[in-house]
């Protein structure tokens, strides 16, 4: 039951009497459920709370039950955050497995490492690997939008502007981190390198700068349920990880000679710079695997929250009154005027 009351206005009495089929109260008065329980009228309940000079702001009685979040207002796992987590942890190695399988079964890369990028260059797995990085690229802005809906829920009502911030930043590059993963898929190295190399600094680079956004905005976000200090150390520990291998990975490709080896992904361990290029792959390897093990550790966090369907509001024309607007019902939720301007509501 919502503890917050709606306050009607007393100018509006005489028009909320006309409406035989919704009770009159006064202000301090609450509203009987369908099954005689006392149903509050509040915020929540209600959405906006103005006043209309021709008629009340005022929704059809509604059984308590009715604005509780239930499955149907739940979306697709919105009740189960954290197994989005488990996916990502399934659905990228498993992507890059197939592509490598592919790539060394049909001889276009060695089995000893190669980039990620190799097992994806040439058909028919470059055509495997950018459908699956695409799907990838969903499931890694799954999880950025859900962790910027969780925070936003937990900070914006105290008004933690400083919180509030880093989390729009973080989001954002979130999404750059996500379209980085797709632009790798679909921008062979053999066809578009420039692209290629863009995609590929936005997937690793911009991911690890959200990774440590989302790890310091972590140690100043104890109250967030499912938080712990030792969730924030691993995050830390990725982190440090992840800028060491990404490191190593950029170094290791400018050291070996690429730039003579571009189209050339068998490499022999007999050729030079082929330590170089062993270290470059396997970090690049290990860098994804850690971005990947980042937004597990969300797991324990996702658990505590779900996210409902979003809202839809309708935009009634001016030249309908008030009158008309009181008991006006749009696929069975009934919106109320505000002041001729239009009405509001969410589908049931």
């Amino acid at each position: 039951m919502s503890t917050s009351r709606v306050l009607i206005s007393r100018c509006h009495r005489d028009t909320r009497q006309q409406a035989t089929h919704i009770p009159t109260r006064t202000d301090e008065d609450e509203l009987e459920g369908d099954e005689g329980t006392p149903l509050l009228v509040g915020e929540r309940d209600v959405g906006v709370t103005e006043e209309c000079e021709g008629s009340p702001l005022l929704r059809k009685e509604k059984n308590q039950n009715k604005y509780k979040q239930s499955e149907g207002d739940t979306m697709i796992l919105g009740d189960k955050l954290h197994v989005v987590t488990v996916i990502t942890a399934i659905y990228v190695p498993v992507s890059f497995i197939i592509t490598y399988a592919i790539a060394v079964s049909n001889g276009h890369v060695e089995a000893g490492f190669p980039y990620i990028s190799d097992t994806g260059t040439l058909p028919p797995e470059s055509c495997i690997f950018g459908q699956l990085l695409n799907f990838g690229a969903l499931i890694a802005a799954w999880n950025v939008y859900i962790r910027y809906k969780q925070i936003k829920a937990t900070y914006l009502p105290v008004n933690r502007r400083g919180i509030l911030r880093a989390n729009t930043v973080a989001f954002i590059l979130g999404l750059l981190t996500a379209t980085g993963v797709s632009i790798v898929g679909n921008f062979q190295e053999t066809n578009v390198i420039v692209v290629h190399i863009i995609g590929a600094f936005m997937a690793f680079g911009i991911g690890a700068l959200y990774c440590f956004v989302q790890t310091g905005m972590s140690l100043k976000m104890p109250e967030v349920p499912g938080s712990t200090p030792f969730i924030n150390k691993i995050r830390i520990l990725l982190c440090v990880l992840d800028t060491v291998f990404f490191i190593l990975t950029f170094s290791g490709t400018a050291s070996s000679g690429i730039g003579n080896h571009i189209y050339h992904m068998r490499w022999a361990s007999s050729e030079p710079g082929y330590a170089e290029h062993l270290v470059a792959t396997i970090s690049e390897w290990l860098m994804a695997i850690f971005i990947v093990m980042f937004f597990v550790t969300f797991y324990k966090e996702f658990r505590k929250f779900r996210l409902t369907s979003p809202q839809v509001v309708f935009d009634i024309k001016p030249e309908i009154g008030c009158d008309q607007l009181n008991h006006t019902e749009i696929l069975g939720t009934e919106y109320v005027g505000q002041n001729n301007t239009g009405t509001s509501g969410s589908f049931p």
